[in-house]
């Protein structure tokens, strides 16, 4: 098992043999052909412990993640695609991996790290071939900023000279260029995406130090590109937040709308806490709460946008899955025999386990069952980045 989820693997442990935890591209062409070889459980965890980025719960080894640090090494041009695939169709071209931003919320922006780029001639190469050999609908930008690559005018230019509609998921608002939405709108893209995740005070906290004016100009670009639609992300349930931080957002969004008359569409979901981010100590919001502030939200932004969120049910089994233990095997074992989702809170009841023990809030001295993954940052930087959040929330609300 490979990916993300894999940072924290002990929820799955009594399942999984080896977990690889990294990037594939580093030595998973050594891993197929060690595993290829082997004849018995007991060489199988002797040969994979020698191989980088494997974690084996057998022996429970401390492994550190391994990453290309060339991303010009490597990329598979040919891919399948599928109209049931999330993008429809479209050819994945991964411009960027990483993140320097460090957003205290964001997991991805820790395990990804450090940031690395393709370079143009690289990224040309990709998408001329790319379109030749698929043939896709459109091709959908990847990275976890896109709009922080280096080259963003050459980037620009090829899009404007793509016969292709071109799309990106999500842009960082701060670095969004005129020339850029431009360059997409030419493609055919019909909204822009972006994420404010909160009102100013908790992204500063967040260290997502995002100005409003930012955002406003953003929209403004959209609308003078003829783009009618944006669409913004926003997480409910951070730690400290306040009914008037709901207010300030639902402000920003209405002087979106008288400004530039655009189709507004939010998604608003709570915060999931993640393993390996300065979050990870932190509760999950409760139901009272989250439901609270999701209807003050759609009162105030009632025939200005169009306001969609995620159950917290569905949010809460994330939560679980997300920051649990190896007990929780035996949970997931129950849920999956049983193929119902409703029988989660059963199956904790019937194991004598807790279902709200693992939403509360933990503290920064406790060991956490991830603890043995290695992703090349450390434990104590992410708890001096979830006290400074709580510092600064303190001070920026005081100013």
């Amino acid at each position: 098992v490979g990916g993300p989820c894999t940072v924290n693997p002990a929820p799955l442990e009594k399942f999984i043999d080896a977990f690889y935890i990294g990037e594939a591209e580093v030595s998973i062409l050594k891993f197929i052909e060690i595993f290829r070889e082997l004849e018995s459980p007991k060489e199988e965890v002797e040969a994979l412990s020698e191989v980088g980025g494997i974690y084996l719960p057998e022996i429970e080894n401390r492994v550190r993640r391994v990453y290309l640090k060339d991303l010009d090494s490597f990329y598979p041009v040919t891919q399948i695609m599928s109209e049931a695939s999330v993008y429809n169709e479209a050819f994945l071209m991964e411009i960027s991996r990483g993140c320097s931003r460090g957003c205290r919320f964001c997991m991805g922006g820790y395990i990804f790290r450090p940031r690395r780029e393709r370079s143009p001639e690289k990224l040309k190469e990709i998408l001329e071939m790319g379109v030749k050999f698929n043939k896709p609908k459109r091709i959908v930008l990847l990275g976890a900023s896109v709009t922080d690559y280096s080259n963003i005018h050459e980037l620009s230019r090829m899009i404007s000279e793509s016969k292709v509609e071109v799309s990106v998921p999500s842009m960082r608002v701060d670095a969004l260029t005129k020339d850029f939405i431009g360059a997409l709108a030419d493609t055919g893209q019909r909204s822009l995406t972006i994420a404010p995740e909160s009102c100013r005070i908790l992204r500063f906290a967040m260290n997502k130090p995002i100005k409003d004016e930012h955002i406003y100009r953003a929209a403004r670009y959209t609308a003078e590109a003829g783009l009618k639609n944006i669409k913004m992300y926003f997480i409910v349930g951070m730690p400290d937040e306040r009914e008037e931080h709901m207010l300030e957002i639902a402000g920003m969004v209405k002087k979106i709308k008288a400004d530039t008359g655009l189709k507004i569409k939010m998604s608003v979901n709570p915060l999931v806490p993640k393993p390996h981010s300065a979050m990870e100590w932190a509760p999950f919001v409760d139901r009272k709460s989250y439901s609270e502030k999701l209807r003050l939200l759609k009162k105030e932004l009632k025939g200005k946008a169009e306001v969609k969120s995620e159950s917290y049910r569905l949010s809460s089994l994330q939560t679980i899955i997300a920051m649990g233990d190896y007990s929780l095997g035996d949970v997931l074992e129950r849920v999956y025999m049983e193929q119902n989702l409703n029988s989660w809170k059963r199956a904790f009841k019937e194991l004598g386990m807790s279902f709200d023990s693992y939403l509360g809030e933990r503290s920064t001295d406790e060991p956490l069952p991830w603890d043995k993954i290695d992703t090349l940052v450390k434990k104590d930087f992410l708890i001096k980045e979830y006290t400074r959040y709580h510092n600064l929330l303190g001070e920026v609300s005081g100013a």
